[in-house]
């Protein structure tokens, strides 16, 4: 039976990862990693919202000035006074990495987005193997 898991050129068997760059016994793995570099692409599409402070204000200006038609007048002009409120912001995927370590050897390998699910699952099996042979 073959126990060995590939990505890409990464072959995962049950004594080491092979890289392009290497062999690293699982024994000496002290890193492995799916690594996701998020960046903020600004404020989303922000909305405006109706001051209460200019309403009531408003409202009370056209009071003092007109009385009871000038208090809802001044209300209603005051209602259009708006505060702008900055939308969340959003975020993109600036690249994605898998990263291996041990004291001797490094391997980093860019991910392509169709390939990301596949190598989180590379990953998460030789962090499972590692873990394994050290019990």
């Amino acid at each position: 039976m073959d126990d060995t898991l590939r990505f890409a050129d990464l072959v995962l068997d049950e004594n080491a990862l092979h890289t392009p760059t290497g062999a690293m016994p699982l024994s000496e793995i002290t890193r492995a990693e799916f690594a996701r570099e998020v960046v903020s692409d600004g404020p989303g599409p922000g909305t405006q919202k109706t001051s209460p402070s200019a309403v009531v204000g408003g409202a009370v200006v056209g009071g003092v000035l007109l009385g009871g038609a000038g208090a809802v007048a001044g209300g209603l002009l005051g209602s259009t006074v708006k505060q702008d409120v900055p939308g969340t912001p959003k975020w993109r995927t600036q690249s994605v990495k898998i990263i291996f370590e041990t004291n001797d050897l490094v391997f980093s390998m860019d991910i392509q987005r169709d390939q990301e699910t596949e190598a989180n699952h590379f990953v998460q099996a030789v962090r499972k193997a590692v873990k394994q042979h050290r019990q």
